[in-house]
């Protein structure tokens, strides 16, 4: 363990730093020992939605940290494919690593404070839910806003390009890992990656209208009303189909369809000889 060399002036700074001890994770992260080398890192190209590293990071963060959503409010529905070259070992190992990490962090960073002010850029089709749900939905100066279960931030430094910024005061205990805590996030660039990672059950945060700062013209999504908006917003968003209020409906199988169906015909049959009309 070492402190971070970083020069950002933050409190942060002062927190000593572990590294990646699993290969398969560090693989997925960044991918520099190249152990496994068909990995494209998370903090590389890996980020996209149909990404093997984005689906495989998602299940092993969610998994080390306990994270849960409703069926509904997934932003990705993982997909076996990417994990069929992992054995179970391996996947373990990196969810009991991950754990490891996050709770050193904790103990580093919450020696210094409760929550960490971090900024992200807002790009398409990010960006257009943003803009859509602030004219469409937003109650006395409040938004709910969908974020992704795992997704990168800066602390200091201005956020990644894109058309609306966006300011969070998130509680430290969204950030599994942070450049203050782990080294194998000191990347090029200015950037000080802060990994967070939603755990909120319907994936939307509740943010003031003053936390997004416009840089460019968005286009917004066409919606008409406010539940038609904040539907379609999710949905762009989200794999499975939002719905604003879900219900629970009873499906009888195909085994039970076709009993009821015989036992209706059994039931024809009797009337028909004991001559009943």
């Amino acid at each position: 363990m070492e402190s971070s060399s970083l020069a950002a002036k933050t409190n942060f700074s002062e927190c000593k730093q572990t590294t990646v001890i699993d290969d398969l994770l560090e693989a997925l992260l960044v991918n520099k020992r190249r152990i496994y080398k068909n990995i494209n890192p998370i903090t590389s190209n890996g980020h996209g939605r149909s990404a093997e590293a984005k689906h495989v990071l998602t299940y092993i963060l969610t998994a080390a940290l306990g994270v849960h959503r409703f069926p509904w409010a997934r932003d990705l529905i993982p997909d076996r494919q990417h994990f069929q070259p992992y054995s179970h070992a391996e996947l373990r190992s990196a969810i009991d690593d991950a754990r490891r990490i996050y709770e050193f962090g904790q103990a580093e960073m919450l020696q210094i404070s409760p929550t960490m002010l971090v900024r992200r850029g807002l790009r398409a089709p990010e960006s257009s839910v943003a803009a859509t749900l602030l004219e469409h939905c937003a109650e006395k100066g409040r938004v709910r806003l969908p974020l992704q279960t795992i997704t990168f931030f800066n602390h200091v430094c201005s956020a990644f390009s894109g058309e609306i910024e966006l300011q969070l005061d998130v509680p430290v205990q969204w950030v599994w890992a942070s450049i203050y805590t782990l080294k194998d996030l000191e990347l090029p660039g200015s950037d000080e990656e802060v990994f967070i990672v939603c755990p909120e059950i319907d994936g939307c945060v509740d943010v003031p209208k003053s936390a997004f700062v416009h840089h460019a013209q968005v286009d917004f999504i066409e919606v008409t009303g406010q539940k038609a908006a904040y539907e379609e917003c999710l949905a762009r968003l989200f794999s499975a189909p939002f719905r604003l209020m879900p219900t629970l409906q009873y499906v009888p199988g195909p085994m039970e369809s076709h009993a009821r169906r015989l036992d209706k015909w059994i039931g024809r049959r009797a009337k028909v000889k004991i001559g009943v009309r």
